[in-house]
């Protein structure tokens, strides 16, 4: 046996492993978590950490002796925020709405009675560890890791409900409903249900249905409560309850004119309704929009690039030092560099730029865009346009200038409509009504909570009346894609 001392989020963490082992997996036995979102397999290089004074990818390195380990601090729990609204009455109905994303899992504390929020809370998915996208994950199940997920998840929604709890003076016992909303790989992983289904055509989830549990037997003994579960019905395979509470949240199924939804994620889920009829696809758009994939890619934390320009310079979250871009960043970053001929209509740098990358930043760190990068967005950027633009044709609208368009998750909530249009990864014709929406999927999960057995009869009426459209089964698709990787 040997003994490494590890850094990581300023705190020193002594672990004895086995000589020979993968660092990597010798992170995860001790529940330090690090991004690798191509689940180890050495592809990403987003698992470096500082190994006996040598940066090394954890996923590439055996524990080969003793010795000092160092975690970089952007790599470790990069999500995690807390806040504290309003003080809870313990004479009333309390709930926990959650939604699991494969990045990050929100939570809201409500007062059921008073049908308000008490406390909010965002903690990191540590499933990341088995890679950044639902596919990875899935592998990983398949490979034997299944229980591991779902222990992962168990603990973070658990150590979440407790903190929450904590910051509203309430105990964990006092909580009389959760609901659950997530991508339908999440919620299978965490119910442990079988996800070989899910790996290959033609795509059987195990359960789509809506369900109730007592919620010791969802999460698992982490959990000290007594309260029941909700889980949101899914929809399909890919087009989950995160979709159906979203559609829910919205009261799509209420409005007269025609309505859309896009969540830009890992995967693109799209939603329209026309009539009485709402059409939904998922496309992989992979993770570009979260800033997976990308060189200097990152979540929306302080140090983040979200906006830049030529005139008004670089802007980063919370002000601080320019250490990496985030999704909302790339889109702009890219648009004002098309603006100004840096890149081309094919996304390609100019001589200048295209071996070196475009610096944006060259202080403590340097942050840079390359052309692998853009070739990246571009994927990502084809695949939800193609996605959309064949949504509208097969629903038969031809020019819905009025159609109101709500874009949903963080990436969406904070998106510069205008420049995203500009570089054609939204339609120009819906901007003026384009609305950003917020995290869908855990409005519903609350509304849920306040509306009882009358929001599960909505969320049935959702399912029912979602009409999944196979997007690589239908002719014009892959020429729209193609097309959409011009800028």
């Amino acid at each position: 046996m040997i003994e490494i001392t590890c850094i990581a989020d300023n705190k020193e963490i002594k672990i004895s492993c086995e000589e020979g082992k993968n660092l990597l997996g010798v992170l995860k036995e001790n529940d330090i978590h690090l991004s690798a979102p191509c689940g180890g397999k050495g592809r990403c290089g987003r698992c470096l950490v500082s190994y006996n004074g040598r940066e090394v990818l954890a996923c590439r390195t055996l524990a080969d002796k003793g010795g000092h380990l160092e975690i970089p601090s952007d790599n470790f729990d990069f999500s995690e925020s807390d806040k504290s609204i309003n003080k809870a009455d313990v004479s009333h109905r309390t709930g926990i709405a959650v939604d699991i994303g494969s990045t990050t899992i929100a939570l809201e504390l409500l007062d059921l009675d008073a049908r308000k929020v008490i406390a909010e809370k965002t903690t990191t998915n540590h499933q990341r560890i088995f890679g950044a996208d639902v596919i990875s994950r899935i592998d990983a199940a398949v490979m034997g890791h299944a229980l591991e997920l779902k222990n992962t998840v168990q603990k973070d929604i658990c150590g979440a409900i407790d903190a929450l709890c904590d910051a509203a003076g309430i105990a964990v016992s006092d909580v009389d409903e959760i609901a659950l909303a997530a991508n339908t790989t999440m919620l299978h992983l965490l119910q442990g249900m079988d996800v070989s289904g899910l790996a290959s055509y033609p795509f059987e989830p195990e359960s789509l249905e809506y369900r109730e549990a007592d919620a010791a037997e969802v999460l698992g003994s982490g959990f000290k409560g007594n309260a029941k579960c909700r889980i949101v019905p899914g929809i399909s395979a890919f087009v989950g309850a995160d979709i159906a509470a979203g559609i829910y949240a919205l009261g799509m199924m209420d409005e007269k004119q025609c309505t859309a939804m896009i969540d830009f994620g890992t995967n693109g889920e799209m939603v329209l309704k026309k009539g009485d009829t709402i059409y939904a696809a998922s496309t992989a758009a992979g993770p570009a929009f979260e800033g997976g994939n990308i060189s200097c890619g990152m979540g929306s934390v302080d140090g983040a690039v979200y906006g830049f320009s030529f005139d008004g310079g670089i802007k980063t979250i919370g002000g601080s030092e320019p250490i990496g871009i985030c999704g909302t960043g790339l889109i702009e970053l890219i648009a004002e560099l098309r603006r100004h001929g840096k890149i081309d209509e094919n996304g390609v740098l100019t001589d200048e730029y295209h071996d070196t990358g475009f610096v944006v930043a060259d202080g403590k760190r340097k942050v840079k865009l390359t052309q692998k990068d853009i070739h990246e967005f571009l994927l990502a950027k084809s695949a939800v346009r193609a996605g959309f633009d064949t949504l509208l044709e097969e629903a038969g609208i031809d020019d819905e200038s009025d159609m109101l368009l709500y874009l949903s998750g963080g990436f969406g909530s904070h998106l510069n409509i205008k420049e995203a249009a500009y570089i054609g990864l939204v339609d120009e014709r819906f901007t003026e009504n384009a609305v950003a929406a917020g995290n869908t999927s855990l409005m519903g999960a609350a509304r849920l909570l306040m509306e009882g057995d009358e929001g599960v009869e909505a969320l049935k009426e959702i399912v029912e009346s979602t009409k999944i459209l196979e997007l690589a089964n239908i002719e014009g698709f892959n020429i729209k894609y193609i097309n959409g990787m011009r800028l």
